[in-house]
């Protein structure tokens, strides 16, 4: 489909239309031709991914909403409003069935090099203790209290899911701060310098199953 010479229409259309609005309605709303906002639906489907992405930025469709409220005598402000709240993400989750694929697979990076740098954080502590440590830990760790607070929690759980997956040697702790205890098994240790190194992780955890 040839592209549209009114972006701004373009926008205004996909924005009323996220509220199913039928398209008789929008098309008065936005002065055009019924047939034209199904056309605008069908070409947005179509193009090009990041053409997508660039036509929807959040503050173009918030100043083409306050456009609408402005000169269209048909508009309520409640529904201009409602328009200016929708988002690039709105609209996009609406409309292309690829986007949700593009933040599914944005969020497996950045999970991935999530635990890349939990896995890191955790060798380092058992790199430190082994240069220079109190005799008996920190109350039966190898780290103080401050140094706990560096660790995202969340983070810490999921890579025991993850080392559980890969190697017996975790099999039977069951909260992640035992990755830093003093009576860690030396075999244990050593998984967790290997996974510092390799990154790559193994299995599933309760963040990965969210997709």
């Amino acid at each position: 489909m040839e592209r549209p010479t009114d972006l701004d229409k373009c926008r205004a259309i996909l924005a009323l239309r996220t509220f199913n609005l039928p398209r008789d309605t929008v098309a008065s709303i936005v002065a055009c031709a019924k047939e034209t906002v199904g056309d605008v639906e069908q070409w947005f489907q179509e193009i090009p991914f990041e053409e997508a992405v660039t036509l929807c930025g959040d503050e173009l469709i918030k100043k083409q909403a306050r456009q609408l409220l402005k000169e269209s005598p048909q508009i309520s402000v409640e529904l201009a409003l409602e328009a200016g709240a929708v988002t690039a993400d709105t609209i996009l989750l609406n409309w292309r069935h690829d986007y949700l694929s593009a933040v599914l697979a944005d969020m497996f990076t950045k999970h991935g090099n999530d635990l890349k740098k939990t896995a890191n954080l955790f060798a380092s502590f058992w790199e430190q203790y082994a240069l220079s440590h109190p005799v008996g830990g920190y109350q039966g760790y190898i780290i103080d209290d401050s140094q706990f607070e560096q660790i995202d929690a969340q983070l810490a759980m999921s890579y025991l899911y993850h080392l559980k997956a890969e190697f017996s040697e975790f099999s039977g702790i069951k909260d992640w701060r035992d990755l830093l205890s003093i009576d860690l098994s030396t075999e244990a240790q050593s998984k967790l310098a290997l996974m510092a190194k390799r990154g790559g992780f193994g299995g599933t955890c309760p963040i990965c199953e969210l997709w």
